[in-house]
């Protein structure tokens, strides 16, 4: 599957289950066969943006199941783009099997 597919598959998706802390897309990058996702919304009772950043891979096969499934460890939120997209740029170079030196 083309990374162009894969983008449109999650963005369909994620229509139907968005994150209800973090709903609004930001930006989608596709690494491999998995999907980085940076993502902005609300805090809970204020009215300040913040943002997460969720790695997701696509589960097939299973109708009940079909859609992605976050991978939990690298998921974080921050309070400031600039910081999560630092932290895209080190989970990226982990993925591909970079070392990643905090």
């Amino acid at each position: 599957m083309s990374k162009r597919e894969l983008k449109r598959n999650y963005r369909s998706w994620q229509q139907e289950h968005p994150n209800f802390m973090t709903p609004d897309i930001e930006k989608i990058q596709v690494v491999d066969d998995k999907i980085i996702e940076l993502a902005s919304g609300e805090r809970l009772l204020s009215d300040k943006k913040f943002f997460g950043v969720s790695v997701l891979e696509e589960v097939v096969g299973n109708k009940a199941s079909d859609g992605f499934e976050t991978i939990h460890e690298f998921a974080e939120p921050f309070d400031e783009r600039k910081e999560a997209e630092k932290y895209i740029e080190k989970v990226k170079e982990k993925l591909k099997g970079g070392v990643n030196e905090d």
